[in-house]
């Protein structure tokens, strides 16, 4: 790519960055380059009056507080906090003489007068210490990376970082730190080969399925995911979404457990009696541009407000499960086509509670159609009912995800492959990052959740984090008529979309510093049309396209004219929906 592209590529999405930086109620502040050299050219002068006798009381301070690295034989120069980060201006708080790391017996040259004095400074010293130990680190790493690291065809997350700043001209944002491909397949079990021979002919689909390729943020959340996924298929975010573990994952994670499950609500899994209002917290599109609104919500940082995933509100709604209420359970024949019989073999098709609220008996349930339909009825307490049964009693899957956890902390991806016909490292490789069972990842969270419990805090910024991914895909489902599901798996690289030509290692350079600067999603490979709601499915929608490509041949002239009007009355309407069939740049789409 020449210097004029770049630059061009550059331009498009400069006036984005802003964006990234823009504190929101919905996402915080991300502090750029300038921010921090500023921060850090504050604090040197803050720090400039400070004589050096007042920097050996400082240094025993902090030795005092955090106690000195004895592996660092001229003092610290860096100070960490018991989790290994940063300690940062806001990391510090105000210590008092009860103080745990204060003890007034320990042998030391500082009172409590010079501690009152110095705390500020000590802040300050700590905070400029942090931002100049982070920079010299960065660049020390950037300066260290062999030429031929990360410098093959494909290469995304592990790209060398020298290369992408020599693209870039000036240094890449601290965050996001970490990048995935995410591979996008919507897919229909039931699909027709008429419907997949008309999206091969009108569809642009090339193959089996339509799909999207993004770069995004690996700490994107769940529900930020989900806008770019309404964006990157031409959706309008106007019908219920979920995003939930394949059926085997969940069964596997359960042990079709009630008890597991109720553990894995608030941590993995949202709770079924969630509120409306807490539910749709992101949707408060008011009018105007709807695009724009869209890219504010998967521009990152990223920050949830969704209040009924908090932990301590997940667990109240879980205690309200009474185990000992008794439950009807209808078991119904299952209909043999080849013999024309009602075989032996027989289903669950109803969970109905034996009493109501008000303490009255319910009646027994019967079979919804035909009354020659075999079944019968068991009285079971809650605790007995098969946890894939327990979804008849809400409106809600039991299977759904929380939408506040980051991506890359619950899927695990592919190196250089997705998880679909991976070779055998790739493979290995993959389930390296999968829990064995609930409890390796329950185990990892327990601390926090108690902790949360304990100080009574359920704020969404403070919430249990997974720390080991639990598959390596996800079922996104949108508009429940329509019955649109999306299959997600991610790899950290993609060397098969360059090599098969459908992107080049310039643009997928390109793409990589533009998710980084802006913080923002970037579509880098799509196959097959934007879809539309309301149009009835993958078979709604093969119509829809045969409709606006009508065969003229053979039709009589009135035949002709009506085909034409047909057209244009779907075109009129689909356009009204936000559809469209033009071609458009992937790389400025999201």
């Amino acid at each position: 790519m020449n210097k004029n592209q770049k630059n061009i590529f550059k331009k498009d999405w400069k006036k984005d960055i802003k964006m990234s930086y823009t504190e929101t109620p919905t996402r915080p502040h991300r502090i750029s380059w300038e921010e921090f050299d500023e921060r850090e050219e504050e604090l040197r002068e803050e720090l400039e009056d400070l004589t050096s006798e007042d920097f050996q009381v400082l240094a025993a301070l902090a030795d005092l507080l955090f106690g000195a690295d004895e592996d660092d034989e001229e003092g610290d120069d860096e100070f960490w906090d018991e989790d290994d980060e940063f300690l940062g201006d806001d990391d510090v708080e105000d210590w008092d003489d009860d103080d745990e790391d204060w003890d007034e017996d320990e042998d030391d040259d500082i009172d409590d007068e010079e501690f009152d004095v110095f705390e500020d400074e000590l802040k300050k010293l700590l905070a400029y210490q942090a931002l100049r130990s982070l920079k010299e680190q960065m660049k020390s790493d950037i300066a260290n990376i062999p030429d031929d690291e990360g410098n093959f065809p494909g290469d995304l997350e592990d790209r060398n970082i020298r290369i992408l700043e020599e693209l870039s001209g000036e240094p890449l944002p601290i965050s996001p730190e970490n990048l995935l491909r995410v591979h996008l397949e919507l897919f229909d079990e039931f699909a027709s080969e008429d419907a997949m021979e008309t999206f091969h002919k009108y569809g642009h689909l090339e193959g089996p399925h339509f799909s999207r390729d993004v770069v995004v943020p690996a700490d994107i959340p769940l529900y930020a995911l989900h806008f770019v996924i309404q964006r990157a298929f031409g959706w309008q975010n106007s019908h219920m979404h979920s995003f939930a573990l394949p059926d085997h994952v969940f069964s596997n994670l359960t042990e079709e457990r009630i008890n597991t499950w109720k553990e894995m609500v608030g941590v993995l899994l949202r709770s079924p009696l969630m509120a409306e209002e807490d539910e749709f917290w992101a949707d408060d599109y008011e009018g105007g541009d709807f695009t724009k609104w869209l890219r504010g919500k998967y521009t990152g940082p990223y920050l949830s407000q969704c209040y009924g995933e908090g932990i301590i509100s997940c667990r109240h709604d879980m205690e309200q499960l009474d185990m000992d209420a008794e439950y009807y359970l209808m078991f119904e024949k299952l209909y043999n086509f080849d013999t024309k019989k009602y075989d032996d073999e027989e289903r669950i098709t109803k969970v109905s509670p034996v009493y109501s609220y008000n303490g009255e008996k319910n009646p027994e349930p019967r079979p919804w159609g035909s009354k020659d339909i075999p079944y019968r009825v068991e009285v079971v307490k809650f605790a007995d009912i098969p946890l894939a049964k327990i979804g008849y009693l809400y409106e809600r899957d039991l299977n759904e995800l929380l939408e506040r956890l980051p991506l890359d902390s619950i899927l695990a991806s592919g190196e250089a492959e997705l998880p679909d016909n991976c070779s055998e490292d790739g493979r290995d490789y993959i389930d390296s990052q999968i829990a064995d069972s609930w409890n390796m990842v329950y185990d990892g969270t327990i601390g926090q959740v108690q902790k949360i419990i304990e100080s009574k805090t359920d704020l969404p910024s403070a919430q249990p984090e997974i720390r080991m991914a639990v598959t390596d895909e996800l079922i996104y489902s949108y508009d429940y008529g329509d019955g649109w599901k999306v299959r997600i798996t991610a790899s950290e690289n993609c060397p098969e979309l360059v090599k098969s030509g459908r992107i080049t290692q310039d643009l997928l350079d390109m793409a990589n510093i533009k998710c980084r600067d802006t913080y923002r999603p970037v579509l880098i490979a799509k196959d097959g049309d934007m879809m539309i709601d309301d149009v009835g499915g993958l078979d709604g929608f093969a119509e829809f396209l045969r409709s606006i490509n009508p065969q003229m041949k053979g039709l009589s002239p009135e035949g002709k004219a009506a085909a034409r009007a047909e057209k244009e009355e779907q075109m009129v309407w689909a356009r009204g929906q936000g559809w469209t069939n033009r071609k458009f740049d992937h790389f400025k789409w999201l």
